[in-house]
């Protein structure tokens, strides 16, 4: 289950609060707000007896999420604080309503393999508690499949307790003059 936790497709660009949710105005509102939310779809997941095995807290969140910016690299404006306490509220949604789900935390720089580790150092540093790294790949934009297996092989050996999932990917099926 991917929680995109938006109005439209949640992607790089596209992290925008959902509309009904514009009383959320705090980190500490937009936490109790995924919290609230995740918890809410999950248990109605679990209780149609659909629970699922993995559970994505956000979709693409490089940029950041529910207009929370960062960017990986350490500009003044951006608020890793407020990006890994909302993730960390997701995730203690789901450990509390599905535990034996895996939870997965998805960026797209699988290209730029400097900046995914730097994202994910974040992540750590401030003890989100999840499973699995989850990568975006598409050649046309991240580049070789020999820079996507840097980008694992690199990611394998900084965070040995996490596993590693290709969570989105395509190619062109064929090529257009």
């Amino acid at each position: 289950l991917d929680i995109h936790y938006s109005d439209t497709w949640a992607d790089p660009s596209s992290q925008i609060l959902p509309a009904s949710w514009s009383d959320c105005t705090t980190i500490e509102k937009k936490a109790d707000k995924v919290y609230s939310y995740t918890k809410e779809v999950l248990q109605t997941l679990k209780d149609a007896g659909a629970k699922p095995d993995f559970v994505q807290v956000g979709n693409e969140t490089t940029d950041g999420m529910i207009g929370i910016k960062v960017f990986p690299y350490d500009y003044a404006s951006n608020d890793w604080t407020g990006l890994t306490k909302v993730f960390s509220y997701g995730c203690k949604a789901v450990r509390e309503v599905c535990p034996d789900a895996k939870i997965i935390i998805h960026t797209e720089r699988s290209g730029v393999p400097g900046q995914t580790v730097y994202y994910y150092n974040k992540l750590k540093d401030a003890k989100v508690d999840y499973d699995i790294i989850g990568l975006s790949y598409y050649p046309i934009w991240h580049n070789t499949v020999a820079t996507l297996e840097t980008a694992i092989k690199t990611l394998e050996s900084k965070y040995t307790d996490k596993d590693i999932m290709i969570v989105e990917t395509g190619a062109a099926y064929s090529w257009l003059p």
